[in-house]
């Protein structure tokens, strides 16, 4: 057929005119505007009203419009229309069907003779004139009789309609509303007619989740796109966008799925074409390809537009739709840029920032061991060795906690969402899938670091199902949804947190309710303030075994607890053991510190098993800097519960520091001795002897007594020992070393000098209690010590000689590390006082005196000593009351046995408490021991050197007789 062109057709302005386009090449095709010849339809008036529409002119298009919309026709220009743009044509459908001969057979047109002269090139005009008399006949379209579609057969003008009355008529986001597409302002924005109360209303809607290539202004006097006069620049592939979305959605009707509007009021939705029905078939999926255009019969506009590449996906809209559509379109977009398709013709993919992690290093499973805060928790992977990783969760933001030492409030909302954090996860097994690497760069806050962004699960025990922890939050109203540029690594279930997100927008949860996060109770806090933890003291000791929440492990022997029932904040230690203290980097003005032998992995192992867990603890005391001490217990189940003290020492990670401990603690350190384990690696069985010693050490009454009487007297069970006086202090107290122990004394003393001259100086400052070898000022020798306390800037200590029991100040330079092996044997110095009497202070009247007197007694040698009973004091090791029955020296000739017995000469007396209270330093304390006969028998026999004393008046007595304790 010679002259005759091939199309689609494109639209459809009224019942007898037609915009056809050419064939696809590069860019937008050619397009033809053409005029049906011999045909006169009805002519539709303009939208807003200024020229009304002639009858039945709405219907004849709509009769155009199913029929040829998106069909391919072929055509040929029959003349050119006279004083006009216009050609007018012959249109054929599917090379059977005249268009022109079907619209007036249909009644929605009028048969027009061509101008004079044409008649000639336009084909079928008989057919014509016969189909119209025919729909004449039959009252077809506009020859109808029936009135009442005569009535209505003027189209009024539409009206403006307003997104949100649609959105609220259809009953919200996921609302459902039929259309017609009207017009197409750009790729992914189209104005759209609905029928709506009986009124037509148009409404200009934009494709949710996406954006298209930008079209640019005209400028003044120029053409859109042009650089000249100011004009906005057209982005690439914006034309051929837009021609795309004429093609598929122009004049269609379609379907939306209302999505909601953004903050100006723009209605966002999804975008879907359906089908017309039988009379709007007619053309083969073959012949659309063979025109160059992929039309089909239901059309989604942005999943469409990204297939070709003509758009991207956009978050802020995506966030509206529901989860598996965003997934949807991002898989679209993600195959689009994978096969380079026009926008992303030069598109490369970005490095993955996991491309440097190992396979296990990015999916794994792991415990939580620490939430940091509502996003950011701690993980520790499987494995013997495997280090603690810090994980954030993917595309979220948590409200940020406070800091206090930086004078940070905490963002509202940030502590439910930490504490739900804490009681979902902590102590659990999770798996971690890594999204993604973000770096940091240095700021003000520390140095260049980076992030690692993980997808954390949560299995569930019935079901077998992961929960993703980041949805758990957001679904609470915790946490917000962080929003990304186009190619940033991001959540791989980033579509599922925006639902849940939406979700809880749409409940006013949390965050998003906007009222003010809920003010509980203000806990007391007692964690840093002595005088308050012991006026506490007594009503947590009421409160018998409670629950607490360990918020902070500030070293393997201290924490940091909440007791929620009783609103309390306090430090807590474990009583009776003492765990190695871990290496401390500095900072806050205090120095580095190296850690003692398995200190970190002592503190490691407290991290683990307590650190936000929900914990039993029974408090005993509270030691002078207000830390409560008490016993800890752990476990899921309340009926086995364990305690965190007999644990620890049971795997070699601390001592026992108490003579009197329970059975258990005893047994657990035994076993770790025995296996050798982490502590006691290097630990010596002790001797027969130096067994003995630790026993009687304790108070135990295992000692040979002399006999009170003869046949048939009470024995004597009193304890009686030899022993050297090393230290003399105030109030009748002093330390000493058991004869017993001068073995170990004297091999303890070969092996810290040997060490001694060995060791290097330390690397780091020592932790208050940190047992040490130091070189004593007076000698030069080295002994054991412990730490007592420290200048700000390590540069001196104070410390005590644990081996006898005097105190000094000392430089860090005659400080050393002490070695495992001389950790093992406890301190050889024991701590005693005088029974049955009272010794001034030593800056009350007669206590200096005290002090002097009796180191003259005490100091001539080795002295024999007999314990009346054992009380527990503040001291290194348990505090003895003792009666010092009679100081002997030893001559080297005749090592003899000091005399016990009472028939001594008056010149000398037989005690220390006699000598004192002859000298009237001293006064008889009778109710300051046990009862018992030993009692009575002592009080009696001092009794008369402390009359003597006052009828003297001696010492305190000089001035008559001081009678009240509180005079001492």
């Amino acid at each position: 057929m010679s002259g005759w062109l091939n199309g689609v057709v494109k639209s459809i302005s009224s019942g007898d005119r037609l915009c056809i386009v050419g064939k696809v090449r590069s860019g937008p095709p050619p397009e033809k505007e053409i005029v049906l010849s011999g045909v006169s339809a009805p002519r539709l008036g303009t939208f807003d009203g200024s020229r009304p529409s002639e009858p039945f002119a709405q219907d004849a298009r709509e009769y155009m419009r199913r029929l040829l919309i998106g069909k391919p026709v072929i055509f040929k220009i029959d003349y050119a229309i006279p004083n006009s743009n216009r050609e007018s044509a012959t249109v054929y459908l599917d090379q059977r069907t005249n268009v022109a001969v079907a619209a007036i057979g249909a009644g929605w047109a009028k048969h027009r003779p061509p101008p004079a002269g044409k008649e000639t090139q336009v084909p079928a005009l008989a057919d014509m004139a016969a189909a119209e008399e025919k729909a004449k006949a039959d009252c077809l379209g506009m020859w109808t009789k029936d009135q009442a579609a005569i009535a209505t057969a003027v189209r009024q003008p539409e009206q403006k309609e307003d997104p949100k009355e649609l959105l609220s008529y259809a009953g919200g986001a996921g609302g459902r509303v039929t259309c017609l597409a009207e017009g197409i302002v750009n790729a992914s924005c189209i104005r759209v007619s609905v029928e709506r109360n009986g009124a037509t209303k148009t409404v200009l809607v934009y494709a949710a989740g996406v954006q298209c290539p930008k079209l640019g202004k005209p400028a003044q006097g120029g053409e859109a796109g042009g650089q000249d006069n100011g004009a906005a620049a057209t982005e690439p592939y914006a034309r051929e966008a837009k021609h795309f979305t004429e093609m598929n959605v122009l004049q269609r009707t379609c379907e939306l799925v209302l999505a909601g509007t953004d903050k100006f009021g723009n209605l966002y939705a999804q975008i879907t074409t359906k089908p017309e029905g039988s009379d709007a078939s007619g053309g083969s999926a073959a012949a659309i390809a063979a025109a160059g255009h992929a039309q089909s019969s239901s059309v989604n506009l942005a999943e469409a537009l990204l297939a070709q590449g003509l758009a991207k996906v956009v978050d802020w809209s995506a966030s509206m739709l529901p989860a598996a559509v965003s997934a949807k379109l991002r898989a679209t977009e993600r195959a689009a840029k994978e096969q380079r398709l026009r926008m992303w013709t030069g598109w490369t993919p970005p490095t993955s920032s996991t491309a440097h992690l190992e396979t296990n290093d990015t999916k794994y499973v792991g415990t939580v061991v620490e939430v940091v805060s509502g996003d950011t928790i701690v993980v520790l992977p499987p494995g013997k060795n495997a280090q603690e990783r810090r994980i954030s969760l993917s595309s979220l933001r948590a409200p940020r906690v406070g800091n206090a030492r930086a004078g940070r409030q905490g963002e509202p909302y940030s502590a439910p969402s930490k504490d739900f954090l804490r009681k979902t996860v902590i102590g659990k097994k999770v798996s971690v899938e890594v999204d993604y690497v973000r770096a940091l760069p240095e700021g003000p806050t520390g140095p260049a670091t980076s992030l690692t962004m993980a997808t954390v699960s949560l299995p569930d025990k019935s079901s077998g199902e992961q929960h993703n922890v980041a949805v758990m939050l957001l679904v609470r109203g915790l946490a917000t949804v962080q929003r990304h540029r186009a190619d940033d690594e991001r959540s791989s279930q980033y579509e599922d947190l925006q639902a849940a997100e939406a979700k809880a927008i749409q409940g006013k949860k949390g965050v998003h309710s906007g009222k003010d996060e809920p003010v509980g109770r203000e806990p007391n806090d007692a964690s840093q303030n002595a005088n308050k933890a012991k006026q506490m003291l007594p009503h947590l000791q009421r409160g018998g075994r409670m629950r607490a929440v360990v918020e902070a492990v500030l070293s393997s022997n201290r924490l940091k607890l909440t007791i929620p029932a009783q609103s309390t904040v306090l430090a807590f230690s474990l009583n009776g053991v003492r765990a190695p203290a871990p290496a401390r980097r500095g900072g806050g003005g205090d120095a580095p510190r190296d850690a003692e032998p398995y200190g970190d992995e002592a503190l490691r192992s407290v991290r683990h098993r307590v650190l936000q867990r929900e914990v039993d603890v029974e408090v005993v005391t509270c030691d002078k800097s207000g830390a409560f001490l008490g016993s800890m217990y752990i476990g899921n189940d309340p009926s086995r519960m364990e305690d965190l003290s007999v644990m620890l020492v049971r795997d070699g990670l601390a001592r026992v520091m108490r003579r009197d401990a329970p059975p258990e603690l005893k047994d657990a350190e035994s076993a770790a001795k025995s296996s050798k384990l982490r502590i006691w690696e290097s630990f010596v069985e002790p001797t027969e002897e130096e067994l003995a010693a630790a026993a009687a050490g304790g108070g135990s009454q295992n000692g040979a007594g002399n006999s009170a009487g003869g046949a048939g007297a009470r024995p004597d069970t009193r304890e009686t020992f030899d022993a050297m006086v090393t230290e003399i202090e105030e109030r009748g107290a002093f330390w000493a070393q058991r004869a017993s122990n001068q073995a170990t004394i004297e091999r303890i003393q070969g092996a810290l000098k040997e060490a001694g001259a060995s060791a290097a100086p330390p690397a780091s400052r020592f932790a208050v209690g940190t047992m040490v070898m130091c070189q004593f000022s007076s000698d030069k020798q080295w002994y054991r010590a412990s730490v007592e306390s420290a200048a700000k800037d390590g540069s001196s200590y104070d410390v005590f000689y644990v081996d006898f029991g005097n105190r000094e100040s000392v430089t860090a330079d005659r400080m050393r590390p002490l070695t495992p092996d001389l950790l093992s044997t406890p301190p050889l110095a024991q701590h005693f006082q005088l029974a049955y009497i009272r010794v001034p202070s030593y800056n009350a009247d007669g206590g200096s005196e005290a002090v002097e007197l009796l180191g003259e007694v005490l100091f001539q040698g080795m002295c024999s000593f007999r314990v009346e009973e054992t009380e527990k004091g503040e001291g290194k090791g348990p505090r003895l009351s003792a009666t010092i029955h009679k100081v002997t020296v030893y001559p080297k000739s005749d090592a003899g046995e000091a005399s016990s017995s009472s028939s001594s000469s008056s010149s000398a007396p037989v005690s220390a408490q006699a000598a004192l209270l002859q000298a009237g330093v001293a006064l008889l304390h009778p109710r300051g021991s046990r009862p018992g006969p030993h009692r009575d028998e002592a009080v009696r026999s001092l009794k008369g050197h402390e009359d003597e004393a006052r009828k003297a008046h001696r010492g305190i007595f000089r001035y008559g007789d001081p009678g009240s304790d509180d005079e001492l």
